[in-house]
């Protein structure tokens, strides 16, 4: 379990450092906050421990950083798009509101593409 919460609070050190605190908005950056909130990240914990044993095996040291948050955007961004009034219109997802629900529906879809061109 201990190597689990290392590897999470890495993920969430690389999403706050190469998406959230790269943006130039304080309503943009409370919005990504929200968005990414809670999660296990296992889809980037994975893509972290298969790229450290690539870089082991081959004996190199290859910064994959935004290759192993990719699953975490990507999967973050299809939330965003499944509350949506238009799918599930759910107003809450991990005990906080959508962002839909709080900044409007078009702000979540602004962010979703914010989201996926963040790397």
């Amino acid at each position: 379990m201990q190597s689990y919460v290392k590897y999470k609070d890495k993920i969430n050190t690389l999403i706050d450092t190469i998406i959230i605190n790269n943006v130039k908005y304080k309503d943009v950056r409370d919005a990504l906050n929200l968005a990414f909130d809670g999660g296990k990240r296992l889809r980037p914990i994975i893509s972290l421990l298969i790229s450290e044993n690539i870089n082991k095996i081959n004996n190199t040291n290859y910064n994959l950083d935004n290759l192993i948050i990719l699953s975490e955007m990507i999967h973050t961004s299809s939330l965003i798009i499944d509350d949506l009034p238009c799918m599930d219109n759910d107003n809450y997802r991990r005990n906080n509101p959508t962002i839909h629900y709080k900044y409007g529906e078009r702000s979540a879809q602004i962010l979703t593409m914010n989201i996926m061109t963040s790397v």
